[in-house]
């Protein structure tokens, strides 16, 4: 590239002395492209001897070096002969004018269509320069006009059809601008960088009841699909957990008819038993409920986390920057936890009878006895009722409603540390973000866990019986000490992040594979808020970003 060129020093100065501000420099950065272009296309032609240059090396400066993105079927009809005998060579004003078609395309085909619109038929170049200045202002040339011609006009009669327009463009030449919804609820055409604009117009206004429910249930599926893949996944462990957590330390370790109780040296041991015992799919006992609820649980739980942020959060107008009292972050994570509450403690309860009732029927074989009839999902709800699956809830809200007070704003102050710019957000950021997050929340909530779990169990012979929440946690510590609170603290902790990094993969294939017209959205189990999980999955290069990379690339070009 000649950085001597005319341009540079108009806008830099003989000796490159000036610099631009911001405003300036994108005026330059406009013109930069079609100098780059320029030079490119003298540099071929005095490569060929300073003459004309042949359709294939015309066609190759175009697309290489002005900076426009040529819809495949526009390149085509530049490089295609346009009769076997076709020897056209091409000039520097033929250049300029391919050069304003592709820069200008989209207003071009809009004036195209709307011409032929308007006058119900095929148009001719000069019906088509009449178009271009009625219709954009613009006054074109008739090398210009003749470019636009060879592109559109398919069967070369010197007309062209909207048809012609369609299948030279295809969506591109229809499309039209679509509002969004930006700042204050106000529709806009440009919504302000790193503004997560909630949607178009069409989708908050116009969409139909049907359309709402099909976007609903699709997503709903896919997310319910990934979510059960990773709790499935790591699922070994949380059965592990229950069973090591119901262990009674101290208490007695033999029924009143010598019926030896489970007895577990660590949880290692209790998953080489349970495999022993059982086989591999004893440690899938209780799965479905966990299958049937993993969907709308954390559904619920991060909409009301999302919910709850929104109203807290601080929105300078002026910066764009977003601030949320820690207090208020911590209210927001509350409230998600409380929430899901209602939906859990249900499927808690009938989980951790399944899970234990492998346990419960192991030990009466291994004695030489029949075991109790196992029951089912429907057997466990009849025998508990409606108010009885609530059983342990206060427990259960104990431990989900500090939880997610903890993780969500340890999970947002993990990826500020991890990352500075959220445009340059990761996937292994937020597994990360989420595998610190976890740390804490797992950990801390551990004793209102077991606590849960005891409470909720059914209580076999010579096992300690719990009246009431507040009774259970002075058993434990009498007879167990304050060790036993933290029984599967490591296994709660170790569970959360290979869950979240499946279902997040689980999700991504799923997406790209089943329903990739589905808009991309946090999947459920995996706890991240909306905007992260759009920053992550949106398009990393804008199409400025993309001009100004093919424009460096460019600059490396020209010889």
């Amino acid at each position: 590239f000649d950085f001597r060129c005319d341009l540079i020093r108009r806008f830099f100065g003989e000796r490159g002395e000036r610099r631009l501000r911001a405003h300036e420099f994108s005026q330059f950065f406009t013109r930069l492209q079609e100098e780059i272009a320029s030079q490119a296309f003298l540099k071929a032609q005095a490569k060929s001897g300073g003459g004309l240059l042949p359709r294939a090396a015309f066609a190759d400066v175009l697309v290489r070096y002005t900076g426009s993105a040529v819809p495949p079927k526009v390149l085509d009809s530049i490089c295609r002969p346009r009769h076997a005998d076709d020897t056209r060579e091409f000039s520097f004003g033929d250049f300029l004018a391919y050069s304003y078609l592709l820069r200008h395309i989209p207003a071009v085909s809009h004036a195209l269509l709307t011409a032929c619109d308007i006058k119900k038929g095929p148009i001719s170049k000069d019906d088509f320069k009449v178009a271009m200045r009625a219709l954009m202002g613009q006054q074109i040339s008739r090398m210009e006009a003749e470019a636009v011609f060879e592109v559109f006009d398919h069967d070369a009669d010197g007309f062209i059809t909207r048809v012609e327009v369609e299948r030279i463009m295809g969506e591109l030449g229809v499309r039209s601008m679509q509002p969004v919804v930006g700042r204050g609820g106000k529709l806009t055409f440009a919504p302000p960088p790193g503004y997560a604009a909630s949607g178009s117009a069409e989708s908050v206004g116009e969409r139909t009841l049907g359309q709402w429910l099909q976007d609903f249930v699709e997503h709903f599926a896919l997310g319910a699909v990934a979510g059960g893949i990773g709790a499935t996944a790591v699922y070994p462990i949380d059965l592990i957990k229950t069973r090591w957590q119901n262990q009674r330390s101290g208490a007695a370790k033999t029924m009143a008819d010598g019926t030896a109780l489970p007895h577990y040296e660590s949880a290692l041991d209790c998953f080489l038993q349970t495999v022993r015992k059982e086989g591999p799919l004893g440690l899938y006992r209780g799965l479905l409920p966990q299958l049937v609820g993993v969907a709308p649980e954390k559904a619920i739980k991060l909409t009301v986390n999302d919910v709850l942020r929104e109203a807290f959060t601080n929105k300078d107008k002026l910066t764009g920057e977003h601030d949320i009292y820690f207090p208020l972050e911590v209210l927001a994570g509350c409230g998600a936890g409380a929430s899901q509450v209602v939906f859990t403690n249900p499927l808690e309860i009938v989980k951790i009878r399944l899970q234990v009732q492998g346990e419960t029927q192991a030990m009466f074989l291994a004695a030489g006895k029949t075991p109790p009839r196992p029951q089912s999902v429907l057997d466990i709800c009849r025998e508990l009722g409606f108010l009885g699956l609530y059983k342990g809830a206060n427990a259960c809200f104990l431990r989900d409603i500090p939880f997610s007070g903890i993780y969500f704003p340890a999970y947002a102050a993990a990826k500020r540390w991890l990352v500075e710019k959220p445009e340059d957000l990761q996937p292994i950021h937020l597994l990360a973000a989420g595998a610190i997050a976890g740390i804490p929340a797992a950990s801390l909530t551990t004793p209102a866990d077991v606590i849960k779990t005891r409470m909720q169990v059914v209580a076999r012979e010579g096992e300690a019986q719990y009246a009431s929440l507040g009774d259970c946690a002075a058993q434990i510590l009498r007879q167990e000490g304050i060790g036993a609170f933290f029984k599967g603290a490591g296994m709660r902790v170790l569970r959360s992040s290979p869950q979240f990094g499946v279902t997040l993969l689980a999700y991504e294939l799923l997406h790209r594979l089943v329903a990739p017209h589905v808009e991309a959205r946090p999947p459920t189990n995996a706890p991240v808020p909306a905007a992260d999980f759009q920053q992550l999955t949106q398009s990393r290069i804008s199409s400025s970003l993309a001009t100004f990379t093919r424009m460096l690339t460019n600059l490396g070009n020209i010889r």
